[in-house]
């Protein structure tokens, strides 16, 4: 499947329970599904191979086992070669930022979508024992189950912020220990807070105490990705959160993004998505009055 062939029409609904924090369900992949986000931290388990996973524009080709973390605001789509299940677990962001371990580090999350169970096995074991125990638990309805809900899943990010740390070398060769870590977990959520800002990696790298050369490749060590690209994927984060609201204006929504200009936005929106700010407005609109439709049907 080529990113630019993803259909923009279909819409999975997920077994949503309003009274829960907390969501798990097995879900029906389509063969197609659109790009779109959500203000949910959202993993996603396929149950059988031949799933295609999209972020941006970066491809992930997964198979059974595999594990997908998908933060807020990210624009991605999956796919799958005929309607094949996967576990599917959605919860505010809030119930981890919460706390300081998490609070501190989760600018790292998002250079980490996908974990491999060929490189990995034993921590993806312990992972899918976790979502398989959520969703048991979820299914319950025993006293206190969301409290032993919430209790495996900050053990499932627990086990994932742990991998993070001990693996953020990437292709950098900077080895980062406890304190550079910190160091660029606190620029990451500068960034994050500040995109709309004018925003430099000689001024923030100075900022840190570190120069730009190594400031640099500690950053891509520890992020996955370049400054630059971070700090494009925050301002693209920003941006789709904007174009939710129908009566903000693209002009409006690339300057309060960070973007500068409104033929910039156009053109870094349209190469990482595939789609235009316009076209990307268009889809979100349909989706959610698909869901609307759906939710009003259901409860008649």
């Amino acid at each position: 499947m080529k990113q630019e062939e993803a259909s923009y029409n279909n819409f999975e609904q997920l077994d949503w329970d309003e009274n829960q924090l907390i969501n798990i369900s097995v879900a029906e992949a389509p063969i197609e599904f659109p790009m779109h986000w959500h203000s949910e931290v959202e993993v996603i388990a396929p149950l059988q191979n031949n799933y295609r996973f999209v972020v941006g524009r970066r491809v992930y080709e997964l198979g059974e086992r595999d594990i997908v973390f998908v933060t807020p605001g990210e624009i991605h789509a999956i796919a799958a070669r005929d309607h094949r299940p996967s576990l599917v677990l959605q919860f505010p962001q809030a119930l981890l930022t919460t706390l300081h371990d998490f609070r501190r580090t989760w600018g790292l999350f998002p250079g980490w979508p996908v974990l491999r169970d060929d490189d990995e096995p034993e921590l993806t074991e312990k992972m899918l024992s976790a979502l398989f125990d959520i969703q048991s638990t979820y299914r319950s309805g025993r006293p206190f189950a969301e409290v032993r809900i919430y209790a495996r899943l900050l053990e499932l990010f627990a086990l994932m912020g742990e991998y993070i740390m001990n693996n953020a070398r990437g292709d950098s060769g900077v080895a980062p220990n406890d304190e550079s870590t910190r160091v660029i977990a606190e620029a990451c959520a500068y960034i994050i807070k500040n995109c709309a800002q004018p925003l430099t990696l000689e001024a923030l790298s100075a900022n840190m105490g570190y120069s730009k050369f190594y400031f640099s490749r500690l950053f891509k060590s520890c992020t996955n990705t370049s400054f630059l690209s971070f700090v494009t994927e925050a301002r693209m984060k920003k941006a789709v959160q904007l174009l939710a609201e129908k009566d903000s204006r693209m002009t409006d929504v690339a300057m309060l993004s960070g973007f500068g200009s409104l033929s910039t936005f156009n053109r870094i929106f349209k190469q990482r998505n595939a789609c235009t700010p316009s076209e990307y407005r268009r889809m979100y609109v349909n989706l959610h009055e698909s869901a609307d439709s759906t939710t009003t049907v259901n409860s008649t």
